[in-house]
């Protein structure tokens, strides 16, 4: 097997694992965004009811429990978590921690890693759309002032013109 096509490969199964990885967040998200807060609490009460009382430390018991999903209230409140999420980090991260997940995710799902054409191509270019979306959400939440200067014009018109000494 050539050094390209096994390149081409591992490309390919990252890709995959990073398509995966959206595909959970964004069920995640649209899963609990179809039900009402009163359905949301009333399953949190109800876990809440049925789990043991947690042991202190001096008689813990060595039985595991079973895993129970946690809706997290940060979940229903930040407007930001699918955006954090996605990008694979806490809520409440800071502007350099995304940047660095941006980047690094960027990375995998470039496009141009792929065949032109090819089906990885077009899954990379939607990932990326996705990554994209939440990474300039993020940031202009993050820093106020990057909106600002994206959105100043420049008036070149009235701007003094060089003149060409011939």
């Amino acid at each position: 097997m050539s050094l390209s096509n096994r390149l081409y490969r591992i490309a390919r199964s990252k890709l995959n694992e990073l398509k995966e990885w959206f595909d959970r967040v964004e069920e995640e998200r649209t899963s609990d965004s179809l039900r009402s807060p009163e359905e949301l609490a009333a399953e949190e009460l109800d876990a809440a009811l049925h789990s043991p009382p947690p042991a202190s430390p001096a008689f813990s018991s060595s039985t595991p429990r079973s895993p129970q999903k946690a809706t997290s209230p940060a979940a229903e409140t930040d407007p930001l978590y699918y955006h954090y999420r996605l990008l694979g980090l806490q809520p409440g991260a800071d502007l350099t921690a995304v940047q660095a997940a941006y980047k690094r995710y960027a990375e995998r799902a470039n496009p141009a890693r792929f065949p032109p054409g090819s089906p990885e191509e077009a899954i990379a270019r939607d990932l990326r759309k996705k990554l994209d979306l939440s990474y300039k959400t993020l940031c202009e939440a993050l820093d106020p002032t990057l909106r600002r200067f994206e959105l100043l014009e420049f008036d070149t018109s009235s701007a003094p013109q060089k003149e060409e000494n011939s």
